[in-house]
């Protein structure tokens, strides 16, 4: 019962993390281009250049904050990659190889053997290179094409 609250009192906790991070930002991206292009106004206003530095100001900080939520998503992504890749890891050893049966993945990618382990629930590795994986996907629904409706090969 004690494992079961602590675990509840973690989610809300994470929960609320994110609810307070989604509504700075939100603010964030409503006022910083408002500001600077307040800012833009009363220079316009000052060197009497009525609409050019409050546009160019207006635009500086919204292309801004857009590159600033892609990089701040890149670099979470990019976390929540090592993670699961540090959490795949942990079973398969200090130097990547496993007892028994079970080798790295980026071994199993380069000689084709599969890993017990070493998967992500989509079945897909972190190391998979995705033109190989684009290219079995297109050779296996070449396949299924070439099958005719009574379920045999139809030959060309």
């Amino acid at each position: 019962m004690v494992k079961s609250q602590a675990m509840d009192i973690e989610s809300r906790r994470e929960l609320n993390n994110g609810f307070g991070d989604s509504l700075s930002r939100a603010f964030e991206f409503a006022a910083t281009p408002a500001l600077f292009s307040g800012v833009g106004y009363f220079i316009d206003r000052i060197f009497d250049t009525q609409p050019f530095f409050m546009i160019v100001l207006l635009v500086w900080a919204s292309v801004s904050q857009v590159l600033l939520w892609w990089y701040r998503y890149d670099a979470q992504m990019a976390k929540i990659e090592a993670d699961l890749v540090d959490k795949r890891d942990a079973g398969l050893g200090a130097a990547g190889v496993g007892s028994g049966n079970r080798i790295s993945t980026a071994a199993a990618v380069a000689t084709g053997v599969p890993v017990a382990d070493g998967r992500l629930p989509s079945g897909i590795t972190l190391d998979t290179d995705i033109s190989a994986l684009m290219a079995s996907l297109s050779d296996a629904s070449q396949a299924e094409a070439k099958i005719g409706s009574s379920g045999t090969e139809v030959q060309q």
